[in-house]
This record gives C-alpha cells, sequence and structure tokens, in this order.
C-alpha cells in the first residue's frame, strides 16, 4: 500500500476550489447522517466513526480549510445530546466556526 504524500491544501486558489466544495460537502454529509433517523443503520454509525477523528476527516478537513479538531468537538457535542437534533446545513458553503483563521 502507498502512502500519501501531505502537501499544501490547493484549495486557496481558483483550480482547488472545486475541490473544497466537495471536501464541505462531505463533512457535512456525515453531519446529516449523523442526525438522520431514516436510511440505513450504517449510516449513523459510520458518521459517528468518521467525526470521531478518522484520517480521512483530517484528509477532508485539509483539503476544505476546516479545523479538524473543532469538528471533532461538535460532532461529540452532537453526540452527547440525548434527543436528535434537525440541522440545516452544519457547515454552509465553507462559513464556520471550524475555519482555519491564517496560513503563513
Amino acid at each position: 500500500m502507498r502512502r500519501v504524500a501531505w502537501r499544501q491544501p490547493s484549495s486557496s486558489g481558483a483550480e482547488g476550489a472545486p475541490y473544497r466544495y466537495l471536501a464541505v460537502r462531505i463533512i457535512d454529509q456525515a453531519f446529516r447522517d449523523l442526525a438522520s433517523p431514516a436510511g440505513s443503520p450504517e449510516g449513523p454509525e459510520s458518521a459517528r466513526e468518521f467525526l470521531a477523528g478518522t484520517s480521512m476527516l483530517y484528509h477532508w478537513c485539509e483539503v476544505a480549510d476546516l479545523n479538524p479538531e473543532c469538528l471533532v468537538a461538535r460532532a461529540r457535542k452532537l453526540m452527547a445530546s440525548s434527543d436528535r437534533f434537525s440541522a440545516p446545513a452544519v457547515i454552509v458553503e465553507g462559513k464556520d466556526l471550524c475555519q482555519h483563521v491564517t496560513h503563513k
């Protein structure tokens, strides 16, 4: 199995915008799956595992330019909540409290 080399996120330029959008949608869908009572039983469990801080979450957060620790904390808080929540978009067009502030 080949190792994936980490590199600077390409989302800062116009050519990276589609990848950033995809990454944000993947993370957003995981939050929706976490909250969804409908669908397959594997959906919420898979979302729980992903949002607990897997390497793939960290990868997509880097592409989306989001702070993975903030998203993991948010997911833990939502999972700890005993009642289901009805969340509109958890991340809307990348404008989220978990965005990285600067890259230098």
